[in-house]
């Protein structure tokens, strides 16, 4: 492989990271915005549908987090093959040696994707709280029921994100030895 394809691939690798990146601030900012717009939904009509309308808005919310939240891991899938090709091919020292730092000092630096979890699952703890929040300081009329269903949902949605990083997990570990077993056959 020539020098200019590494760079490429390299490239590539940086873009997607960029990617995320902007999934994470997009879900950063929608979850603010969520949680600063509620108010002004429940106060609209003095609150009675709005209510409603803040329930379905906030489900709307997590679902759209967790849809971020997915697509951020496939990307992490694909940085996953760019990595492996990388190493495997002695292309970028770099690669290899971050992992070897990374496996040797896991404690001090924790996983890009496992930050990005936990990230997300706080994000679906402003939205959530941002929404209770604002009904109680815009005396809006919801039902114990209303917030049973919130933080029900918060719970679902905790539970989608743990159950699909560990999945990821499973699935990463398994695309690597597929990439080690492509990637070192001889052309």
């Amino acid at each position: 492989m020539k020098d200019n394809e590494a760079a490429k691939l390299h490239s590539e690798s940086l873009q997607l990271r960029n990617q995320q990146f902007l999934l994470g601030t997009l879900a950063l900012t929608g979850s603010g915005l969520s949680a600063w717009l509620a108010p002004g939904i429940t106060a609209m009509n003095g609150g009675a549908i709005e209510a409603t309308v803040l329930i379905g808005a906030t489900i709307s919310w997590l679902i759209m987090l967790y849809v971020l939240f997915y697509w951020s891991l496939g990307l992490r899938k694909l940085i996953t093959v760019i990595s492996e090709y990388l190493k495997l091919n002695t292309l970028s020292d770099w690669e290899h040696d971050f992992f070897v730092l990374h496996q040797n000092n896991s404690k001090l630096i924790p996983s890009q994707t496992f930050f990005v979890t936990f990230v997300f699952q706080l994000y679906g703890v402003v939205v959530v709280g941002g929404s209770i929040i604002s009904t109680t300081s815009q005396n809006v009329h919801i039902t114990p029921t209303g917030i049973k269903i919130l933080i029900a949902c918060l719970a679902i949605y905790m539970l989608f994100i743990c159950i699909t990083y560990c999945r990821f997990q499973k699935h990463n570990s398994e695309l690597k030895k597929i990439c080690q077993n492509e990637f070192s056959k001889e052309p």
